[in-house]
């Protein structure tokens, strides 16, 4: 008990050496000598500075470490400053890129909080007066934390986007069968062909756009960069920016579209090794090359040009342009089937230009222009707007046997038919129809004619025997010779038509360079001949409106 009174009456005296100066501005330490010693820890002294109850001081810690060292060995009083009473504090501080500003205050030691409009003054003085955050200044002022805080904040500038080039060329497909409507499978359609035609987008600009502008803390306005353009490749083959939309590419060709990174062109130019069921049918704008063959039902449609390497055998050739087959072609089964309809196993080809092989067998074919087999057309179907030739001048073969040829121009051939008398049958010149319409219309035109005649000697009478209870009879009259005077020029405008229509193939003629075989039939312009005994070289033409063989 004694122990715990000397140390309160310890304490007590330990408090009374702390004092203020006279403005009250510093707080204070009396060391004297003989006075009960110092505790040695810091923080012990802090509560003895504490139960001194002199206010809120900012203390001098360095200073304090040193008291109880110092206190031993004073030999007389000693006044000691360990501490100072201090008004709050703050600083604001700039960001490099001045998109924010910052605040550090600090609470006040026995001195003088800082206000609101210090702060707001103090950022004014820094030049800060864009996105200031209140929130953060009275959080600040409430209770400071003496840390670096974001009390304002600029809005940074949105960079506009990049032009985009966007290919609107669609992928080739993954090449599955495809599913019938009925459920089955078609495993010749398998697509994997991107084809475009000309005036199709194939690319399309997305404009750059401008930026956002932004502001910094100082109210300025940062400028936002704009996105960066981007332009078609130039010489694009096949391709052109659209003169009404700069923004969009355009094909000028058809044909199978490549893409680059900043545009496409279009390859006129299909190469395949095969067409069979791995490649499936082949729809192309443009010219194909095939160097090797056409396998079994299948379809090869072009455009342009169809060139074959191989074979086609019961296959499908359509091309807007020519049709070139290395070897030849062959079908299965009769062309014409006995309903009139096409064999769906025969092969059959057909372009708007010529058509060129070593032979064909057992095949359609509808030329737009020539037909040229090197050796043979056997048991085919050939229709040709302008010549079909078997076999050149002083080859070893060029035969025609069976089937039906048709030429508007002339056919040449070494040989027609065959010892076993196979019907076959070559027409050339003006179609057999137009022909007879021809004949039609010579007689229809005559008929109108003396009808005119008829109906203006009529008139011819009214005017000199009027005929007062037929008062009706003279418009009649008019309107019947108007009506067939109608129907004289229409038929003499289509007469005239088909007139020089048959007049381009008055020189038409069949040329046979060895023999014709009997069972042969010739039409030539509408004048038909059948061949009964085996005839040697000669030409089959219409010489002074008869069907001749010379």
């Amino acid at each position: 008990m004694a122990d715990q009174g000397a140390d309160k009456s310890t304490s007590k005296e330990q408090s009374a050496l702390f004092s203020k100066s006279e403005d009250g501005g510093r707080l204070r330490i009396t060391l004297r000598p003989g006075a009960p010693p110092l505790p040695k820890r810091v923080e012990d002294i802090k509560e003895l500075i504490k139960k001194a109850k002199l206010g809120s001081y900012f203390l001098f810690e360095d200073e304090i470490k040193k008291l109880p060292e110092l206190a031993k060995k004073t030999t007389e009083e000693l006044v000691v400053d360990i501490g100072e009473r201090r008004d709050g504090k703050f600083v604001v501080e700039v960001a490099k890129d001045e998109l924010e500003a910052y605040l550090s205050l600090t609470a006040p030691y026995g001195g003088v909080a800082v206000s609101k409009d210090q702060i707001r003054a103090g950022l004014r003085d820094k030049g800060v007066v864009f996105g200031i955050r209140n929130d953060v200044i009275e959080a600040e002022i409430n209770k400071p934390t003496g840390e670096k805080r974001v009390v304002a904040m600029g809005k940074a500038p949105e960079p506009g986007d990049d032009a985009k080039l966007v290919s609107q060329v669609s992928p080739a497909g993954d090449k599955r069968p495809r599913l019938r409507s009925d459920g089955t499978v078609e495993l010749r359609e398998l697509g994997g062909f991107v084809n475009v035609r000309e005036g199709d987008v194939l690319m399309i600009r997305v404009p750059a756009k401008p930026g956002v502008a932004g502001t910094n803390v100082m109210g300025q306005v940062i400028p936002a960069r704009s996105g960066a353009n981007a332009d078609f490749a130039v010489g694009l083959v096949g391709a052109m920016v659209d003169p009404r939309d700069p923004n969009r590419l355009l094909a000028t060709l058809p044909g199978m579209p490549r893409v680059l990174e900043n545009g496409v062109w279009v390859d006129q130019n299909l190469d395949i090794k095969d067409v069979d069921l791995s490649t499936g049918n082949v729809y192309f704008e443009g010219d194909i090359q095939i160097s090797g063959d056409v396998k079994v039902g299948m379809r090869v449609v072009a455009s342009g040009t169809v060139t074959i390497g191989g074979m086609v055998e019961a296959g499908q050739i359509e091309a807007g342009g020519d049709i070139i087959i290395t070897h030849g072609v062959i079908g299965h089964g009769e062309v014409i089937q006995s309903d009139g309809e096409l064999n769906p196993n025969a092969a059959l080809l057909k372009a708007r230009g010529s058509v060129k092989a070593r032979f064909f067998n057992n095949a359609y074919i509808d030329a737009g222009g020539d037909v040229d087999a090197a050796e043979m057309i056997a048991h085919s179907v050939v229709l040709a707007n302008g010549q079909v030739t078997v076999g050149m001048e002083n080859a070893k073969k060029g035969h025609i046997m069976g089937g039906r040829i048709r030429a508007k121009d002339r056919v040449y051939a070494q040989v027609l038919g065959s010892a076993a008398n196979v019907k076959t049958h070559i027409e050339v010149g003006a179609d057999p129809v137009a022909a007879a319409r021809f004949d039609e219309l010579m007689l229809l035109i005559q008929k109108r004619g003396d009808e005119i005649e008829k109906l203006s000697q009529l008139t011819a009478q009214l005017q000199d025997q009027p005929r007062p209870e037929r008062p009706d009879l003279p418009i009649k009259i008019a309107r019947a010779r108007e009506k067939a005077q109608a129907e004289l020029t229409t038929l003499a405008q289509e007469l005239e038509t088909l007139q020089k229509k048959i007049q381009d193939t008055l020189g038409a003629q069949i040329v046979v360079t060895k023999k014709a075989f009997s069972g042969v039939q010739v039409l030539v312009n509408g004048k038909v001949e059948v061949v009964t005994n085996e005839l040697g070289p000669g030409t089959f033409a219409i010489r002074e409106k008869i069907l001749t063989y010379e």
